[in-house]
């Protein structure tokens, strides 16, 4: 990233070059009407009269042009008047100024000091490059004002930027927030339902849970995590909701290749408690597949159970607290570039599936 020294440098020297070229190209253009004309056709006196009219306004412009057209920058209708006043006079002045400093370096190169030749030069040329000087300070000044337009425009730009992506790290924080109670909630839940009945099996699912919440918070400083994290964490899950249902089957397939992939935390965990709700969580039974996989630059992510599906009882649409957070964080970290479908399976269940972009730490943009 460049720094401020290097980019004032940078600027100065483009400013530089910009005022050499238009040296050369008024000279260039005066030589040729010399030459067809019939006059003095020596190329090397005209580009320095003109090297040394223009580098004057090039120390003019950082000295003096720029604190002006800041000082007046046409931003506010009520001030045009005033700020039109100011250019006017400006411009008059450094006109003037201009034409006198001209005057006198170029009588000093050809006649050393002189006030007899500086007069005369600088009176041939108040009649004859007065109304051009004004009109080069009124395109310095017209540019210099752009430049900061653009400038004022980009900063805008960037804090309306930086707004948005606090205000998005926010809302994530508050949708994961969201899910966090509600899963302790219903792990909890589970807990009361076997500390009477059975009394060591609920004293594992206390162990068990404060592994989990141990793994949530550790990842709770982060909008993203891995899927290697997101796996381990939904075998504990998967474990402690084993202790509750003994007739709970899952089954979990992923690819080597998906293990690496960068996912919101708690991103598998409401969808498998989804599936347990509408199976075992009703009728005493069931079992759910979990199957990660990676086909080219997407992830893919399928959660099936063998339960009513969709649609067949209250409830059973998919808007949840655990599906309808998970579905508002996935719009906020991948708009348009993710797609999530509910679907019933060709023969009975529920199925789930995610398609997400596939991203790695390596594959993160660099940071500036």
């Amino acid at each position: 990233m460049l720094t401020l020294r290097s980019r004032r440098w940078r600027t100065l020297l483009g400013s530089a070059a910009v005022f050499a070229v238009a040296a050369v190209a008024f000279a260039a253009q005066e030589h040729a009407a010399r030459r067809w004309r019939g006059g003095p056709i020596g190329f090397g006196s005209v580009l320095i009269a003109h090297m040394v009219g223009w580098g004057v306004w090039a120390l003019l412009t950082p000295l003096v042009i720029g604190p002006v057209t800041h000082r007046f920058p046409f931003r506010h209708r009520a001030r045009l008047g005033r700020d039109l006043a100011g250019h006017l006079a400006t411009g008059v002045a450094l006109a003037a100024l201009q034409t006198f400093l001209v005057a006198a370096i170029t009588a000093f190169l050809y006649y050393g000091i002189s006030p007899l030749a500086t007069r005369d030069i600088f009176l041939d040329r108040a009649y004859t490059a007065f109304a051009l000087n004004l009109l080069i300070y009124a395109a310095i000044a017209a540019v210099l004002r752009t430049r900061a337009l653009t400038g004022e425009t980009r900063e805008r730009e960037q804090s309306a930027a930086a707004l948005e992506a606090r205000a998005a790290r926010a809302e994530l924080a508050v949708l994961y927030a969201q899910l966090q109670p509600h899963f302790l909630f219903n792990a909890l839940n589970s807990i009361a339902e076997l500390t009477h009945s059975d009394p060591p099996r609920a004293a594992a699912m206390i162990r068990a849970l404060g592994e989990l919440l141990r793994g949530s918070l550790a990842a709770a400083g982060s909008p993203t995590t891995t899927m290697s994290n997101e796996v381990s964490f939904i075998r504990r899950y998967v474990e402690v909701q084993q202790m509750r249902f003994e007739r709970f089957a899952f089954e979990l397939s992923v690819e080597d290749a998906a293990l690496e992939a960068l996912v919101p935390p708690l991103l598998l965990q409401p969808l498998v408690e989804n599936a347990i709700q509408h199976t075992v969580g009703r009728r005493g039974s069931g079992r759910t597949m979990l199957t990660v996989g990676r086909h080219a630059e997407r992830l893919h992510i399928t959660v099936a159970d063998d339960g009513a599906g969709f649609g067949t009882e209250p409830s059973g649409d998919g808007s949840g607290i655990g599906l309808a957070s998970t579905r508002a964080r996935l719009d906020r970290l991948y708009g348009t570039d993710y797609t999530m479908c509910l679907s019933n399976g060709a023969v009975e269940g529920a199925v789930i599936s995610l398609e997400l972009p596939f991203v790695t730490a390596a594959t993160l943009p660099a940071q500036a």
